[in-house]
């Protein structure tokens, strides 16, 4: 995402006394729980949730950036 949206985001969801996890993988998810372990240091934590909100990370196709690239994009 976009470096600006991303803070905006951010910023918004802990006003709104949102948590945010970022650095870490999610391993399971549950009826209860959401299962995680941080990317850094493989420590693992279980989250009871009762609705879970989940944005990842996206990228463009290596393939994509080259024909990107070849035609001035």
């Amino acid at each position: 995402f976009d470096e600006r949206i991303s803070t905006f985001a951010e910023q918004k969801f802990q006003r709104d006394g949102i948590d945010v996890k970022m650095g870490y993988r999610v391993v399971e998810v549950t009826d209860k729980s959401i299962n995680m372990k941080r990317k850094d240091t493989n420590e693992s934590s279980s989250n009871p949730y009762g609705m879970i909100v989940w944005s990842t990370g996206i990228g463009t196709r290596p393939v994509i950036n080259d024909f990107m690239d070849q035609i001035g994009q």
